[in-house]
């Protein structure tokens, strides 16, 4: 199933990197994405990069929001942002904003159903062990290899688990090479 419900814009930040702008269609989205608790309210006046794990990832935003005020120009990144019944592929856009500030625009370009994964809800119980996931693509890291998530699950017979990993987000090295070949060569798209 395809989609082109755009959430227009998710949020805005300052010259400080602080969220300054939350809009509702944000709050819708993140109350379908198990987000509760995460209310503009809370969030505003916050740093962008106290929301998004893992070093690398938080690196990789910083370097896009620095293209972004740097350039002029807009750039669009392309994610997955999957949910316990959905994979979901999304283009963000990153666009400059008055005074410094960058503004995030979302668009879902595709959804497939799939039944639910357990392991992708957030409020399933959790042990001690912690699984890396890839901000960027969503697959899992495991013994050094990165793999889809459904593998993973498949091969660790987490399903059989009453308790799930702790999941944790980094970035593969794939979507890392390919982010920073795009940035050096000057592209707009980032996939």
């Amino acid at each position: 199933m395809a989609s082109t419900e755009m959430l227009e814009p998710i949020d805005r930040i300052d010259r400080n990197d602080r969220i300054c702008y939350l809009d509702d269609d944000w709050e819708r989205f993140a109350a379908g994405n198990c987000g509760g608790g995460l209310t503009g309210d809370s969030l505003l006046g916050t740093s962008l990069y106290g929301h998004i794990e893992g070093e690398v990832t938080t690196h990789l935003y910083k370097l896009l929001v620095e293209r972004v005020r740097r350039t002029g120009d807009e750039v669009r990144v392309a994610i997955r942002c999957d949910q316990p019944d959905a994979r979901r592929w999304l283009s963000i856009r990153m666009s400059p904003f008055e005074h410094e500030g960058v503004e995030f625009h979302a668009l879902v370009d595709k959804v497939e159903r799939r039944e639910p994964v357990a392991l992708l809800d957030p409020l399933v119980e959790r042990g001690d062990q912690v699984l890396r996931v890839c901000s960027w693509c969503k697959k899992a890291e495991r013994e050094g290899a990165w793999r889809e998530i459904e593998e993973v699950i498949m091969e660790d017979q987490l399903f059989l688990r009453t308790e799930l990993p702790m999941l944790t987000h980094g970035c593969c090295e794939s979507c890392y090479e390919t982010v920073m070949a795009k940035l050096d060569a000057g592209n707009s798209d980032i996939p």
